[in-house]
């Protein structure tokens, strides 16, 4: 196969983490969301009974059945990180779409980045809203970890706001469904970290759903033991995120929460709006100079309405940013 021979993990793998996230037969059970039933997820080997098996709107074939990388055509590649890719994917026996992500479990262990795994397979399992992209089935090979998610065709937001912008209306559309979805991470103790419009799809109804949860906080938690639990033994990486939309505090490596958040709330709407992050410089370091002042400018022609959500959310004291008090 393209992925490499699938196998399942041995008893001695199963006593990792990583590789207990991805144990098969791991169960989710139905979610709602809005006063819609749907699964979120369904392991390797789930049963679902007739009665359940039919919720309006999902992918038919996908729940309570066992998947390999054969069970899918492979289409485009959609995206790459440093120990993943994403491709565009077709499951063959109901022509159903999603996109596939593949996670390299050797360089997962050489960049030690086991735990950013966990994590999102964990938010994605555990929690679920109209705006954030959609788990639906994870299984493994010898090689690698699979993520078959919700397939959004529409590409990223940033592709429709680089270096023009977006018209003050639609701008506002889109920020109000961000500012939706944070809210609901926040409320259940996830805070994002890279909220940034590449992290940001388009569906074809002009609805938003973020992704790519692997750098996510779970506040009150550690990382690094049992997917269930996320562990109490280590301390989570605070100099996480996007260099433009880093907050001072995650620059400056302290402790962080919500907040960061919302000061990366702040820069995705200038970029929306402007075309261009606030404070990119000609280098990180430079970026990071200019954070740290809380140095930036407003292009002429910036709505007002807007100007002023921005300035109250771009403080660098993270409780006295707008809706940072709590």
């Amino acid at each position: 196969g393209r992925f490499g021979h699938d196998c399942s993990p041995s008893a001695e793998g199963m006593a990792n983490p990583l590789l207990r996230a991805f144990a098969p037969a791991e169960v989710y059970a139905r979610r709602s969301v809005s006063n819609v039933q749907w699964h979120v997820l369904r392991g390797e080997a789930g049963v679902v009974p007739s009665s359940e098996a039919d919720v309006p709107g999902e992918p038919s074939a996908i729940i309570g059945r066992t998947l390999n990388p054969s069970s899918f055509e492979i289409g485009e590649l959609l995206g790459e990180g440093n120990y993943s890719m994403v491709y565009q994917t077709t499951l063959k026996s109901t022509q159903e779409q999603f996109a596939l992500k593949v996670v390299d479990k050797s360089k997962v262990k050489r960049y030690k980045k086991a735990d950013e795994v966990v994590v999102e397979k964990w938010v994605l399992a555990n929690l679920a809203h109209p705006s954030m992209i959609r788990l639906f089935h994870t299984f493994q090979d010898q090689g690698s970890l699979f993520l078959a998610l919700e397939y959004v065709p529409g590409g990223e937001l940033w592709a429709l706001t680089h270096k023009k912008g977006l018209r003050p209306s639609l701008a506002a559309f889109y920020g109000a469904q961000m500012l939706d979805v944070l809210q609901y991470l926040h409320e259940n103790d996830v805070v994002h970290r890279d909220v940034k419009p590449e992290n940001v799809l388009v569906q074809a109804s002009g609805h938003l759903k973020l992704i790519d949860f692997g750098t996510a906080k779970l506040v009150g938690r550690s990382p690094g033991s049992s997917e269930s639990s996320i562990g109490a033994k280590n301390k989570w990486k605070e100099f996480v995120g996007t260099p433009e939309y880093m907050s001072p505090e995650a620059i400056d490596n302290k402790d962080s929460d919500y907040r960061a958040d919302l000061w990366s709330l702040g820069c995705f709407l200038v970029q929306m709006i402007a075309g261009m992050p606030p404070f990119k410089g000609g280098s990180d370091y430079l970026t990071f100079k200019r954070v740290l002042a809380c140095k930036y400018r407003l292009p002429e022609g910036f709505p007002p309405v807007a100007a002023e959500l921005v300035t109250a959310l771009l403080v660098l004291t993270p409780t006295e940013r707008l809706g940072g008090a709590a």
